[in-house]
């Protein structure tokens, strides 16, 4: 969240950094055997291509929440951000 913002404020550049920076974090929360990938934009999709309970995305999904929030210091500029996480399951 609040990506566009940063863009428009700090430059292309810290928001460049911030998607890296933010790529490193989820990938910190799951598996090698997981996916994260970048979709478009500012938006980020994380494939769990075997987990035994449905908790387990939620955990991971809090996990994620919880990575992101903490706050980031890109080129001298300590920022703040959130996520809004959707979860799908199949089947």
């Amino acid at each position: 969240d609040r990506f566009k913002h940063i863009n428009d404020t700090l430059g292309h550049n810290v928001g460049d950094l911030l998607l890296k920076e933010a790529t490193l974090r989820m990938l910190g929360c799951v598996r090698e055997s997981d996916t994260v990938a970048r979709i478009g934009g500012d938006e980020f999709m994380v494939l769990l291509p075997a987990i035994e309970k449905q908790e387990y995305a939620m955990m991971v999904a809090e996990k994620i929440r919880h990575s992101l929030c903490q706050p980031l210091n890109l080129t001298g500029n300590i920022i703040s951000i959130s996520s809004s996480l959707g979860i799908a399951i199949f089947p």
